[in-house]
């Protein structure tokens, strides 16, 4: 399902957020390596994390956070 909801974003933001969680380049690697500014780069990963999310959750598989168990 991860690959699918990577497959469905444009192709700029999956290739930051390959680069930046899978391959573990920081922002400015990736600006220089795609030629793009560390403000662009920042906006694709935020743009792509919150795409991401959504199709995840869509497909019921996102985690789930906030929750807290009653002792």
């Amino acid at each position: 399902m991860l690959r699918d909801a990577l497959a469905a974003l444009p192709d700029a933001q999956r290739e930051v957020i390959v680069l930046r969680h899978i391959v573990g380049l920081s922002p400015g690697e990736i600006s220089g390596r795609l030629g793009r500014t560390e403000p662009s780069v920042h906006g694709l990963h935020n743009r792509g994390r919150g795409a991401l999310c959504t199709a995840l959750t869509e497909m019921q598989c996102a985690p789930i956070v906030g929750t807290t168990v009653a002792a």
